[in-house]
């Protein structure tokens, strides 16, 4: 390929040109030669040979998904993503980095003309993994941003494919936990406003007090027992009832939520020696049968558990988890739509 401005030769992994400097993270900023017919066949074998060369050997197990120039159009993207990869960075600058340049960068080149068969490849990915009906839903409403953030992170998932071993998998990661935790906000913010109405909520956190360690609460799955995640229990019905969205958004507190207000059932807490319970009403007004919301709630407290990890535990250099990540969040996607409808 050769610099759009100055006709000059360059590589994939150039991020200016030699000759006269000009940034190729650019989009339109190379171009392909147009050589004679006569060379044309040779030339091809030439630059998917560089390109191949370039990009490394497990990248041609990929390659086929798209054609040489589909490539090329992508190529800005790969060197932005993986300038940031090369370095880590804590959970807090992921969401600015991916907010203010990854996303808005692919939202811009899915509006290219030039892009549209790559982007098409992308939404049927999406679509097969979210099944015909959700993938509409999200696409006519204005949860569309739940649709932008999945076609980043596919499209993150197709040009992070080789030379991994240095490189801090999180961005792979990220768009799945981020899509999953939208859903969930859009999914429960109206339900919450029901919620606080309902005089229970204020009885509850009555009877519980301040710390986790004094109550247990019988019936509630095994994963919520902990000391941990009893806090986090305690933290959602307060944040929930003082409308502190902070602190009641996210995929846990979201399957915690399920747990305790979406089902009909008898909340017993104890307290030192004193019991007392709660007859709960599905105030969430969840729909589904019981253990389909359990699974859900499983499914994100697990979402969660992967994304504590990565920050805490360095798995972001393991690519099975990476793509642990990104099933597990398009299975949360299909049940929360199902059992928080909208």
């Amino acid at each position: 390929m050769k610099c759009k401005k100055c006709n000059t030769e360059v590589s994939i992994a150039d991020s200016k040109c030699p000759q006269c400097g000009n940034d190729l993270l650019q989009f339109g900023a190379t171009t392909f030669y147009d050589p004679k017919e006569r060379d044309k066949e040779r030339y091809g074998k030439r630059i998917k040979d560089r390109i191949l060369g370039d990009l490394g050997k497990e990248v041609r197990e990929t390659i086929e998904g798209f054609d040489l120039q589909e490539r090329e159009i992508l190529q800005p993207i790969e060197r932005r993503l993986r300038s940031v990869l090369l370095r880590s960075l804590p959970d807090s600058e992921w969401e600015n980095a991916f907010d203010n340049e990854i996303l808005p960068t692919i939202d811009a080149l899915s509006k290219d003309k030039s892009a549209e068969k790559i982007f098409k490849k992308v939404e049927e990915t999406i679509e097969h993994n979210l099944g015909r009906f959700v993938f509409n839903h999200y696409k006519n409403r204005e949860e569309g941003k739940i649709l932008k953030i999945l076609r980043a992170g596919e499209i993150t998932f197709l040009l992070i494919k080789e030379n991994t071993e240095n490189i801090d998998l999180s961005v792979k990661m990220f768009p799945f936990f981020k899509a999953s935790e939208v859903a969930c906000r859009l999914h429960t913010h109206g339900r919450y406003e029901k919620l606080r109405e309902d005089s229970t909520l204020n009885n509850i956190i009555d009877w519980m007090g301040n710390d986790p360690g004094n109550i247990l609460i019988r019936a509630i799955p095994d994963w919520l027992t902990s000391k941990s995640k009893m806090r986090a229990l305690l933290e959602t019905v307060k944040a929930i009832f003082n409308g502190n969205e902070k602190k009641f958004s996210g995929c846990l507190r979201t399957g915690i939520s399920i747990c305790i207000f979406g089902k009909e059932w008898i909340m017993r807490i104890e307290r030192k020696d004193k019991v007392k319970e709660f007859q709960i009403e599905n105030i969430l007004k969840a729909k589904g049968t019981d253990e389909d919301k359990v699974a859900l709630a499983k499914d994100l407290n697990n979402l969660q558990e992967l994304r504590n990890e990565r920050v805490h535990k360095g798995i972001e250099e393991n690519e099975k988890t990476a793509q642990q990540s990104r099933m597990l969040s398009y299975s949360c996607l299909k049940k929360i739509h199902e059992i928080l409808e909208i």
